[in-house]
């Protein structure tokens, strides 16, 4: 019996050091103080620290919050919508987000406040604004606008001259292109500079053989001079 009772004590001995060797369960967490998950229960650290990057994020409760959605560095709250492009009339230099309301001028217009004044550049004389961009029309700045090939000579000689010179013979006036390789007989027909002594001015006058246009005579000297001007101007390509 007291063999019995010696062993049923030394059970219980046995499992009181067991137990008390044991101490308490260890606790898994952030063990960084600074850090925005920092656990202070934690006893064994877990490596899951985060912390904020100094800039615009922010910790709740132990999450990051960003503060920053479009990541520029400047901080949600701090934002401020605007035109970003200098060159704008309503350029905000304290925009730090651009907000597509720039209106940007050519270099055909000026700016009027924060409005654009289109064709403001321009100087009312003589100037035009073709693709943004300010073409002079006055070569010698005479404020006498340059004559226009395109809208006031090639109609002249399509209402007039292009029937018997439209391509078939050897001078064909159908394009400026054309008008300036002149003919295989003669060359050229215009001397840019000097009307004068330009063939196709001293064919249209009968100064030089037969006056053209043969058939229907003649241009009348309004458009002959009007060809001539340009000629003298540089026979230029507008």
């Amino acid at each position: 019996m007291k063999l019995f009772k010696f062993f049923l004590f030394g059970i219980f001995l046995a499992a009181f050091w067991s137990c008390s060797d044991l101490g308490d369960p260890e606790i898994s967490g952030c063990m960084t103080s600074a850090a925005c998950n920092y656990d202070p229960d934690a006893t064994l650290n877990d490596e899951s620290c985060v912390s904020v990057d100094g800039v615009c994020e922010t910790c709740v409760d132990g999450t990051i919050v960003d503060n920053d959605a479009d990541n520029d560095t400047v901080c949600d709250a701090d934002e401020v919508a605007g035109c970003m492009t200098s060159t704008a009339c309503n350029y905000n230099p304290s925009a730090t987000e651009d907000d597509g309301s720039c209106t940007v001028p050519t270099a055909c217009d000026t700016c009027e406040g924060e409005a654009v004044v289109v064709d403001g550049a321009l100087d009312g004389i003589c100037d035009t604004c073709e693709d943004g961009v300010i073409v002079d029309n006055d070569a010698n700045d005479d404020e006498i606008c340059d004559i226009s090939y395109l809208t006031q000579i090639q109609p002249i000689f399509d209402a007039s001259c292009t029937s018997c010179h439209g391509g078939s013979g050897s001078l064909s006036l159908t394009s400026y292109e054309n008008l300036m390789l002149g003919n295989s007989n003669n060359g050229p027909v215009v001397n840019a500079g000097n009307g004068a002594n330009s063939l196709i001015i001293q064919k249209l006058r009968g100064t030089a053989g037969s006056q053209m246009p043969m058939g229907d005579c003649c241009l009348n000297d309004e458009s002959i001079d009007l060809i001539e001007t340009w000629i003298d101007e540089g026979a230029q390509d507008n």
